[in-house]
């Protein structure tokens, strides 16, 4: 396999680190009211089960890459402690040269519900053989004033995790929030577990709403929108372009229909073709 095979494997195994806050964006974005602000209180998260189609959109000349074709799963089930999403995701990348590659994804994670603790197990893999796999758990002394990532895999030290930064659905609460305002644009550092590093400065723009659903699926038509641009930086803010970018059309009962990823050398979309709702836990309290 040439160099632009690997530049282009390369790019794809970010799809999990940058789809996952997409995800958590969209499912999260009705956040539970003990995290989310007075103005978002109102809404409400729907647990779900969706289920996408990928598909190349476009690639430039000289990625390689010739098609992309594949499928996306993502669960999001909800305790009184916490919500768990289980994410999986399957492609198959052919090259202009020929040739071609699968690319798995599953990503496991559990967050408390007031956003201080955060459980991650996340493996890669390329024609069935593991590339990457990140196992830890982070938490937070408080909202504000940072915490420590500890790793099972790969062995190595505690990260501290500066002041300011969230999890991914502590970062949700906080987009639903801006929406009050939409058109808007918030700013975090978010520390996920996707990648090495694990963390990004995430820049979220909120476009304005839509009262009228643009679909035909079943359990969206009567919901507000918003299209929401997410972009990817490296936290030493070294480099003024954003490593990967998403972009995705959300609803008020937190589900996405339509989510587009920019990796630069080429765009891959991931259409809504299934959804089931789950249920809801009784809590007390």
């Amino acid at each position: 396999m040439d160099g632009t095979h690997d530049d282009s494997e390369e790019a794809m195994k970010n799809w999990g680190q940058s789809i996952i806050l997409g995800i958590w964006t969209a499912g999260l974005f009705a956040a539970p009211a003990a995290l989310a602000a007075p103005a978002a209180a109102s809404a409400k998260l729907v647990p779900h089960r969706a289920v996408y189609d990928v598909n190349l959109v476009s690639a430039k000349s000289g990625s390689g890459v010739s098609s992309v074709r594949g499928e996306m799963l993502a669960e999001w089930l909800e305790s009184c402690e916490g919500w768990a999403l289980d994410h999986r995701t399957l492609f198959d990348i052919t090259y202009v040269q020929g040739g071609s590659v699968r690319l798995t994804s599953s990503v496991t994670t559990w967050e408390s519900r007031d956003g201080l603790r955060y459980h991650f197990e996340i493996t890669n893999a390329a024609n069935g053989k593991v590339t990457e796999k990140y196992e830890g758990r982070g938490e937070l002394a408080d909202k504000q004033g940072g915490g420590q990532v500890d790793y099972v895999i790969p062995e190595r030290e505690p990260l501290k995790l500066e002041p300011g930064t969230v999890f991914p659905m502590v970062h949700t609460v906080r987009v639903l929030a801006a929406t009050r305002n939409a058109p808007a644009i918030r700013s975090m550092i978010v520390f996920d577990g996707m990648s090495k590093e694990g963390t990004f400065r995430v820049s979220a723009v909120i476009g304005k709403p839509s009262a009228s659903a643009k679909t035909a699926m079943d359990g969206l038509k009567t919901h507000r929108s918003w299209p929401l641009q997410l972009a990817y930086f490296s936290v030493d803010g070294r480099e003024p372009e954003p490593e990967h970018e998403v972009g995705m059309r959300i609803y008020d009962n937190g589900v996405s229909d339509l989510m587009l990823l920019d990796f630069g050398e080429f765009k891959v979309k991931a259409d809504l073709q299934r959804l089931e709702y789950g249920e809801q836990p009784a809590c007390g309290g």
